[in-house]
């Protein structure tokens, strides 16, 4: 009887299992068609943005100059011109400006790896730095917090 008993609860063990794992297969079905949709559309927006800087650097394309520089603002960067080396830059009155998508797209196959580490450090200086402002200002409050209740004292008596 008891071997009965643990051929059913393995039985029913085995069909929870079969319906997980076709409940996980239609997840990776279904992930696997948003991942496709999206590379789909991904292409089309890349192909857009070649077209869209192909019209924007031809010679007959409308430039409009930057306003002039003022005081409190400083002097835009030149912009990239995508149809020469990336070394190259324009200044801002020659051409047209290029929008942000348009130089990553231009830039996008000559990208190098940084490394993380350097960062890391940096950051762990900005952490210890935070700290120890953080830790004056604490203890500036609980002194002062502290001559509050003192003066407070000297009233009360």
């Amino acid at each position: 009887m008891a071997e009965f008993e643990e051929m059913k609860r393995e039985a029913e063990r085995l069909r929870q299992e079969a319906a997980r794992l076709k409940e996980e297969e239609e997840r990776l079905k279904q992930e696997a068609e948003r991942l496709k949709k999206e590379k789909e559309e991904t292409e089309r927006f890349k192909a857009s943005l070649l077209d869209s800087s192909a019209k924007t650097s031809s010679p007959s394309s409308i430039a409009t100059p930057p306003p002039p520089p003022t005081l409190s603002m400083p002097p835009p960067p030149p912009t990239l011109n995508v149809t020469s080396s990336p070394t190259t830059t324009m200044t801002p009155s020659s051409g047209a400006a290029l929008s942000l998508a348009e130089m990553i797209a231009a830039k996008q196959g000559k990208l190098k790896a940084t490394e993380i580490e350097e960062r890391v450090v940096q950051e762990d200086e900005v952490v210890l730095a935070l700290r120890g402002i953080l830790t004056a200002r604490r203890q500036d409050t609980n002194i002062s917090s502290d001559e509050e209740e003192e003066d407070d004292d000297d009233w009360s008596e």
